[in-house]
């Protein structure tokens, strides 16, 4: 059924302001330098010629033969090279080559203060050192999840020194990807005040692309802001997914929604269907969307009439063991946008992408946010519950990547036990033993006050609301109050002001339309008069499934950018996943107070 454009949207965007960037004239690599005979010797020649050297000519020639092994693969006896170099006997462009070559190999083993420290003694002597310098900058700050980091390295590249025009679109793809990796909040911050031009207009095209509705307003901006900065890299060599855009690529015109609307998941499927059809209407398409009822139907044949009907995207289905049915239906040849995520270890199909309201997105954007934070050292806690685990381990994983440590943790299958479960992750009750045992060697009660272990910096609560309101009043009772405690969404779900006082000072990942204003949102609640609040992500999920819809060949080439939705700042992988990164709340005085997604 064709659904007329019955009321008319607005759709209020922050404002963005636009900075000049400073101008970058392309110009032709200047010819490569003949390479000497020594430099034509194979790194095992060049180390038979070391050792008939001078002390300053034989680190030298170490040193080539280390990059030349690295340069191949041969990563063992590269570093066996490198450990004869003396970097004090080497001339100011070779000591150089040292250090960058030694952070390189620090990378390979996740060495990351031993890469840092290489990079900080490695002294540029030229602007090609010096690009070289940002490149392995952005190697170790994406390794990190750093992608301000990588994004301020990549910035800092002199395209003038570019070895080919490959090169130059390739810098400015891989700068692309690292924007679109920050937080919005902070790239909008970075366009307003950076005062670097080049860096400042990289952040004002970030924002603007996010913040975009549809593939029309995403092509009116990269248009504005081309006009205003007609020599910044990004324009001289656009990046590849705004190339994409520019070209022939067309929103659809023809939309097939498979969801529940009936059944034990009615609530659910109509929920998606309401945000939706709300975001169609918001956007003004000029699109037909049929509604496909998955309940008790069978998922290929579902598809297959879709394809009949004219579909040319199809949207959905919700269920997980239907997302799995649907990657496995062959011959498929009209891209599918599931609302769900295959099982783990599920390989997703060609022309299969996957978006949803994962947890453990929440998890990792919970371990991004205490590196940021300079956390290193926490406690974890977690429910015994499925989701509670899948986020535990999507967790540990980024956090103990970037250096972090899990101190302690523990499972609460019960509220009542909580008090028992946080009083043995913070030792106190190892203080409390070590007391009464002192006593009974000394014959008497000396005065004491337990103590919780002093090697905490927070907490991270895997938990649901009971759990998570039961918590504060533990850690005050085992003098930890000032220990911060981060949290998923699930902790708060569902809880009115009053039980959200119980979790003051909680820090939560959120969906941006429970803290921020939202014109969708509110249209939405203002256009039915049903709708439910315990429902509240999966209108939000209704609306970013529009969005995503409507670049669904864009997203068919996986081409790297991100949108700033209401389930979160969302971004695709190569393997077809739609990563969600979602906003910050802690909760003050029963309320959800947006939070800076970082701290600046």
């Amino acid at each position: 059924m064709k659904f007329p454009n019955w009321f008319e949207l607005g759709f209020a965007l922050l404002a963005i302001v636009t900075v000049a960037a400073c101008q970058v004239t392309p110009t032709t690599p200047a010819p490569p330098s003949k390479p000497t005979q020594v430099a034509q010797l194979d790194p095992q020649a060049k180390l038979a010629r070391a050792e008939r050297s001078s002390p300053g000519e034989a680190s030298r020639l170490r040193l080539e033969a280390a990059r030349a092994f690295f340069d191949n693969g041969e990563i063992v006896p590269a570093r066996t090279a490198i450990d004869l170099v003396v970097p004090d006997q080497l001339d100011n462009r070779s000591r150089f080559n040292y250090y960058e070559l030694q952070a390189q190999l620090a990378l390979l083993d996740a060495q990351y203060d031993v890469a840092s420290a290489a990079l900080a003694m490695a002294v540029p002597a030229d602007t090609a050192q010096r690009n070289r310098r940002a490149l392995t900058s952005a190697d170790l700050a994406e390794m990190q999840q750093h992608y301000f980091d990588a994004a301020a390295a990549m910035m800092a590249i002199d395209y003038s020194q570019r070895d080919a025009t490959s090169d130059a679109q390739a810098w400015v793809d891989r700068t692309w990807s690292d924007v679109n990796r920050v937080a919005a909040d902070r790239m909008s911050s970075l366009a307003a005040t950076n005062v670097d031009a080049t860096s400042a207009a990289w952040w004002e095209l970030g924002i603007a692309m996010q913040r975009s509705f549809d593939l029309a307003s995403e092509r009116a901006a990269i248009a504005a802001w081309r006009t205003q900065h007609p020599r910044h890299p990004a324009a001289v060599w656009p990046p590849t997914p705004l190339r994409a855009i520019e070209s022939d690529l067309s929103a659809p015109t023809r939309i097939a929604l498979l969801l529940p609307v009936t059944g034990s998941l009615e609530n659910a499927g109509r929920a998606v269907r309401d945000g939706f059809l709300a975001a169609y209407f918001h956007g003004g398409a000029n699109a037909t969307v049929h509604v496909y009822d998955t309940n008790g139907a069978d998922i290929g044949s579902l598809y297959e009439q879709a394809g009949s009907d004219g579909a040319q995207v199809v949207v959905g289905p919700l269920q997980k063991p239907d997302v799995a049915t649907m990657n496995a239906v062959g011959f498929r040849t009209i891209p599918v946008i599931a609302l769900n995520y295959l099982p783990a270890g599920v390989v997703g199909s060609p022309g299969l992408i996957q978006f949803g309201l994962a947890i453990e997105d929440e998890a990792r954007a919970i371990a991004q946010r205490l590196s940021a934070d300079g956390i290193k050292r926490i406690v974890l806690l977690q429910s015994d519950v499925d989701w509670s685990d899948r986020a535990g381990r999507a967790f540990r994983a980024d956090f103990e990547n970037a250096g972090g440590v899990v101190v302690a943790g523990a499972t609460i299958s019960d509220p009542r036990t909580i008090t028992d479960v946080v009083g043995t992750t913070l030792l106190v009750a190892a203080s409390t033993s070590r007391m009464e045992t002192l006593a009974q060697l000394i014959g008497t009660q000396p005065e004491f006050t337990p103590r919780r272990r002093a090697d905490v910096d927070a907490v991270v609560a895997l938990v649901d609301p009971s759990q998570a309101r039961a918590l504060n009043p533990a850690m005050a009772f085992f003098f930890a109050s000032e220990l911060p405690i981060y949290a998923t969404s699930q902790a708060t779900t569902g809880i009115g002001a009053g039980g959200l006082a119980e979790l003051d000072g909680f820090r939560t990942t959120q969906l941006p339309w429970q803290v921020y204003p939202s014109v969708v949102r509110d249209e939405i609640y203002a256009a039915f008069s049903n709708v439910r609040t315990d429902l509240s992500a999966l209108y939000a999920l209704g609306v970013d499934a529009y969005r995503l819809a409507d670049r669904a060949e864009l997203l068919a080439q996986h081409a790297a950018g991100g949108l700033l939705g209401e389930t979160g700042q969302l971004s695709i992988e190569s393997s077809g996943a739609i990563v969600r990164q979602p906003a910050w709340a802690v909760v003050s005085h029963g309320r959800l107070v947006a939070l800076p997604s970082v701290v600046f």
